[in-house]
């Protein structure tokens, strides 16, 4: 009656939050991405204790039986009856219980280092933890049931003494050992119901398949009824079900109060946002002229610091200028150019990083000036910008009374792509293309539109070095708006369209990016930039109709579709290019989901290693540092 009440509330729950009948997972794919997420770290450190407890419980079990062969004072003969009769195993039981010991105890050490370890923790989420929690569940019921002396006995034909005793004995340790397995995966490891089936399944079958394989049919009936064999597995089988609908009960109630919990914060964000909206419709919102006097000229002239004022006072308007919280470490230094380094610091006890001139920025006012233009314009530009594939600005710190400032930036956890670009698998190199598209769909739809002017792999940071890549693109320094009065683009001379090449003084396209799109994915291919050698003299930049070659190489990875448009990206003539970054996209996205529809997710090799890289300023070569370095 009581399971008949649970069944019809989880029903009741289920229906209104929206959860599926069979596994209760929740029918919005993004709600049940985010209730994973959030039990990610109760699973990681639940599962981390009960691998130490596992680990612990077997090594005490060990040093006392130890112990109590060393106390006992009888002089006994190996494979005499006495060793039975004193309660020690026979040898070739000792050597099954020693084989099963370590297929127990080696996984469960191999998950604590891997805990142990901040870059090894990152291989596994949340699915695999729960699996491995599974398989280890699966293996201690089955290795308990099947370790038993009375049934290795049959299997071996071998003969063990007072058998009654030794059977009933059994019976009481499987399922012991059983009730401890389903309360550590059903009530302490967050572990999903779905996930706990198969465990529930081998704890009730497991048994009488294993007295079935061992007895055979013929004397299945007799074993199964004798000994109380019959009656403790039916209880047994009772209690799994107990366990089985309590679990249900309770993830169902868990994920009805999370759904509430998302729905509260979604109507607290909204009502947050209409009032802002009103706020800023009544003080009037900062416009672009405005930003863009308060950037103009910048370290052209002797007022330096007027003209910081006036970002000041237009960062305080737009809410993006950090009076407080942020704590500078300046002895850490993760990259350095030729006028400027990025230090570690922290935003209110979160890691991130500042960029920060090496000198005083008054001796910059004149022939240096460009060095402040570029600190303004990546201000100007990244505090407009939030996307996943771009480095996120926190705001800006001003120093020295408003002297000096820096920008605050979110600190990458990954690696470059030319440090990287060889070890990626091919749908690796694929997904690092669509993020790279995606991020300049994104800057070019800006209104005006944002072309990044300095697009190469050193500019690119690739996070996730297991499973599925992510990129991050960083460095606006070169970012220009599509204005009438645009300033001309930079850029690094490999990595530069030929119409550029040629008209240094040209104004910003989005056709620049294009080309250096196509590039980075030639580099991907090849490992050289398709311009390396190539100079504004050579007869390729004459030939106006034509198309740099792409050579056949193993790496490779572009077929079909993809490969025609991504290689028109390359054409020498601009007006042969996409017209826009979000055609490629289109074909990648095709291709990349065509390509996870028929076959698994390949793995990047285990030489592929993580870094804490920050985004480069001018020339800024970042250097490895632990992850301890910047608390992650």
């Amino acid at each position: 009656m009581t399971i008949g009440f649970c069944i019809c509330q989880d029903e009741w729950i289920g229906a209104e939050v929206g959860l599926s009948w069979y596994s209760l997972k929740f029918r919005d794919r993004a709600v049940e991405l985010g209730y994973v997420k959030h039990c990610e770290p109760r699973l990681r450190i639940n599962c981390f204790k009960s691998m130490c407890m596992t680990l612990l419980s077997l090594l005490v079990g060990v040093a006392l039986k130890n112990l109590e062969l060393l106390f006992d004072g009888a002089s006994l003969t190996v494979g005499s009856t006495d060793l039975e009769k004193k309660g020690v195993d026979p040898p070739w039981v000792l050597k099954i219980k020693l084989a099963c010991l370590v297929l127990v105890v080696i996984p469960a050490f191999c998950y604590v280092v891997v805990h142990l370890v901040p870059r090894l923790k990152q291989c596994m989420g949340s699915f695999a933890r729960e699996s491995f929690c599974v398989t280890m569940c699966i293996a201690i019921i089955a290795f308990s049931v099947s370790s038993g002396h009375f049934q290795l006995s049959k299997l071996l034909q071998k003969t063990i003494h007072h058998a009654d005793y030794v059977r009933v004995k059994d019976n009481q340790y499987q399922m012991m050992l059983t009730f401890l397995i389903m309360t550590g995966s059903h009530l302490m490891v967050p572990v999903r119901w779905y996930m706990l089936i198969p465990v529930e399944l081998v704890s009730i079958f497991w048994f009488p398949f294993w007295v079935l394989f061992t007895s055979g049919w013929n004397s299945f009936y007799f074993d199964m009824g004798t000994y109380n064999t019959l009656y403790l597995h039916v209880v047994q089988c009772i209690i799994v079900v107990i366990f089985a609908m309590g679990k249900r009960h309770t993830e169902c109630a868990e994920r009805y109060l999370f759904k509430k919990y998302l729905s509260e914060k979604s109507l607290r964000v909204v009502t947050e946002f209409k009032l802002s909206s009103q706020l800023t419709k009544e003080k009037g919102a900062p416009s672009e002229i405005s930003s863009q006097k308060a950037f103009a000229n910048l370290g052209l002239s002797g007022e330096l610091k007027g003209k910081v004022d006036r970002i000041v006072a237009l960062g305080r308007k737009e809410r993006w200028v950090l009076d407080a919280g942020v704590t500078i470490d300046h002895d850490t230094v993760i990259g350095q150019g030729g006028f400027g380094k990025v230090c570690m610091a922290h935003l209110h006890g979160t890691p991130v990083v500042v960029k920060v001139p090496l000198i005083p920025m008054h001796e910059w006012v004149g022939i240096e000036a460009s060095h402040l233009q570029a600190l303004g314009n990546e201000i100007r530009l990244l505090r407009r910008l939030r996307h996943p594939n771009v480095v996120l600005f926190h705001g800006a710190v001003f120093l020295d009374r408003n002297t000096s400032f820096g920008l605050v930036l979110e600190c990458v956890d990954g690696v470059e792509l030319n440090a990287c670009f060889s070890q990626l698998s091919k749908s690796g190199c694929l997904r690092v293309c669509l993020d790279l598209s995606r991020a300049l769909q994104y800057l070019h739809a800006q209104d005006p539109p944002i072309v990044h002017g300095d697009l190469k792999p050193s500019n690119l940071m690739v996070l996730g070095a297991f499973f599925i890549p992510r990129v991050k693109l960083i460095d606006f320094g070169l970012a220009r708006l599509i204005t009438p009065n645009a300033l001309p683009g930079g850029g690094t001379k490999e990595w530069i369209p030929p119409e550029q090449m040629l008209n240094p003084d040209m104004q910003p396209t989005p056709k620049l990016d294009i080309f250096a799109f196509g590039s980075i994915a030639y580099f991907m291919e090849y490992g050289v930039p398709p311009m390396q050698g190539i100079s504004s003299d050579s007869q390729v930049l004459l030939n106006s109709g034509g198309m740099l070659t792409w050579p056949n190489s193993q790496r490779a990875f572009l077929t079909g579709r993809a490969h025609d448009v991504v290689h028109s990206c390359l054409a020498v003539s601009h007006g042969m290019r996409p017209e826009s970054i979000d055609e490629v996209r289109h074909v990648l996205q095709e291709a990349v989901e065509c390509f996870s529809a028929g076959s698994d997710i390949e793995q990047p090799p285990a030489s592929f290693r993580t870094t804490e890289m920050t985004p480069s300023w001018g020339e800024v070569t970042p250097r490895r540092v632990s992850r301890s370095a910047v608390g992650g």
